[in-house]
């Protein structure tokens, strides 16, 4: 019986390593983000590519070519919902009371003088946003109603992947490529749900609820489907070079390099939470190392434990991508209403305004996989393992410079001929998703011009301005994927003929993925596997 206490010592340390990464700390500080990056389904630095597929696969036929390929049916689904939900919302929550403000008190000219009534919540000052930026407004000024999201998402697919020697004659060494085309199908679903406390009769060219609000027609972006969104394509495709500098019968070492082409798509920001194929459509560039250590042999040879070491990294490089992005300090206000500029006489949804091109990189992606696999009677296989997953903050840039014209929507619109008391169309910069004019903030003003009356009264009269956004305004992180660390934990069992003509195996596996905080998609995933050596 052989025994390696140096290789069985370097696998206990990579499990405290990954043991100790997860206790560190435990938040869900995520919130009130527009977009979420998921990390890929298959890729090379994944279990499911990983597990019974190293270089020495393609070493295994005597006379062959030296190669090998696998093909991998895989599919999964996300869980914990609420977490994911807490990452779209605002205030750190999956839910929200919406609530329709007072209805405004005409003087008469036709200006607004003040406001009367409201929905129950509003007028107790318990809602998050006010239905009015959805345009949901009713003859009663009462509607009132909580929404909800659970969002999911499923996928399945196909990995393919195959590894030839450039040395074949080189049994203890030498250099080798291998592509991998991994085809996916996934489907994004919010699951958006709403309870209506009081609904009243909606005005004509309104939304009935929020669901149809955030369908309406006129939003070109931030929509949230009924039904979720499905996409189907060849994600990235990846390319590598490696050396093995050990090939040995107790141990296995090498490194590599490559690129991540992408062929998926590109995030377009149609709608919240869109499904995309691939790393959202960015080239990048890949190296790592993987190694192959046996830690204990029987007399006769024919069963093992070895202990396997894999580390893949990714860099992603600088792409175009539509997203939106909230205003400083105010969640969720990409969907608040605006006027285009300050000759504008209706409002337009914020969404249209607060969702640009930009230029995203996504930039560090490391990963760090460990497994002990376990070898019985030549034939049966079986490997336990765990993956540290980290990824940087992604950083971004206007794609074009911002140019100032929109504002807040307040109170008024442009003077006309029937109501020449207003002498500009007003913003409201002060306002946010919960509170607007009502008499608790007002339209913005310039101070400067302030005229006070001759009665003594203090009363002044002010001049009210256009104030338009500002590029200092925008809040570009809310549109950006945070800092991420992940774990996953997996297990797989198979059986392998070494001493066929064409050496195979076959294997089935499952995996479990969860991180430190909300900004890891938790799921689990499932996958068979045949490979071959040729």
């Amino acid at each position: 019986m052989k025994f390696n206490k140096r290789s069985l010592a370097i696998g206990l340390l990579m499990l405290a390593c990954v043991v100790q990464a997860d206790e560190d700390h435990h938040s869900n500080a995520t919130t009130s983000k527009t977009f979420f990056s998921v990390n890929p389904q298959f890729s090379t630095g994944r279990p499911e590519f990983l597990s019974f597929y190293h270089t020495d696969r393609m070493m295994a036929r005597e006379g062959g070519v030296k190669g090998s390929f696998e093909i991998v049916p895989y599919g999964g689904q996300s869980n914990n919902p609420e977490a994911l939900g807490r990452y779209f919302f605002p205030f750190q929550r999956n839910y929200m009371t919406i609530a329709e403000g007072p209805a405004p008190v005409l003087g008469g000219l036709g200006n607004v003088i003040g406001f009367a009534g409201g929905s129950a919540a509003y007028q107790a000052d318990k809602y998050d946003l006010l239905a009015q930026n959805f345009n949901i407004a009713t003859t009663t000024n009462s509607y009132q109603s909580r929404i909800w999201i659970k969002p999911q998402q499923s996928f399945a697919g196909v990995g393919l992947n195959y590894r030839q020697s450039l040395q074949p004659h080189y049994p203890d060494k030498g250099y080798w490529f291998d592509f991998t085309l991994p085809v996916l199908w996934v489907k994004n679903k919010v699951n958006l749900h709403e309870s209506i406390t009081t609904s009243g009769e909606p005005l004509p060219g309104t939304n009935a609820n929020m669901i149809a609000a955030f369908m309406n027609p006129e939003w070109k972006f931030g929509k949230i489907a009924p039904c979720g969104r499905s996409k189907t394509g060849v994600s990235d495709i990846e390319i590598r070079i490696g050396r093995d500098s050990v090939r040995h019968h107790t141990c296995r070492y090498g490194g590599f390099i490559g690129v991540v082409c992408p062929t998926g798509n590109r995030p377009h920001g149609h709608y919240l939470w869109e499904p995309i194929i691939g790393r959202n459509h960015h080239w990048g560039f890949i190296w790592g190392s993987s190694g192959t250590f046996f830690l204990w042999e029987n007399e006769v040879g024919d069963s093992s434990i070895r202990l396997n070491i894999d580390l893949n990294n990714n860099y992603m490089f600088e792409g175009s991508e539509f997203r939106s992005f909230d205003l400083r300090d105010k969640s969720w206000s990409r969907y608040i209403n605006m006027y285009a500029d300050s000759m504008a006489t209706t409002t337009i949804p914020g969404i249209n305004v607060l969702t640009r091109k930009l230029k995203v990189r996504p930039r560090g992606l490391y990963q760090i996989n460990s497994s002990w696999e376990f070898h019985w009677r030549e034939n049966f296989i079986f490997e336990v393992g765990t993956q540290l997953f980290a990824r940087q903050t992604e950083s971004a840039r206007l794609a074009c410079p911002w140019v100032e014209g929109p504002g807040i929507a307040g109170t008024a619109l442009p003077s006309t001929p029937t109501t020449p008391y207003n002498i500009a169309t007003r913003t409201e910069s002060n306002a946010n998703m919960h509170t607007w004019d009502y008499g608790l903030i007002s339209d913005d003003v310039d101070q400067s011009k302030t005229v006070f009356t001759n009665d003594c009264t203090g009363v002044g009269v002010n001049t009210y301005i256009f104030r338009p956004i500002k590029f200092e305004d925008l809040n570009i992180q809310s549109a950006l994927h945070p800092t991420t660390l992940g774990h996953t934990i997996y297990g797989t069992f198979g059986w392998q003929d070494k001493k066929a003509c064409y050496p195979w195996f076959v294997s089935i596996g499952a995996s479990s993925q969860w991180g430190v905080d909300n900004s890891i998609l938790y799921r689990w995933s499932a996958w068979g596997k045949v490979g071959v050596s040729v």
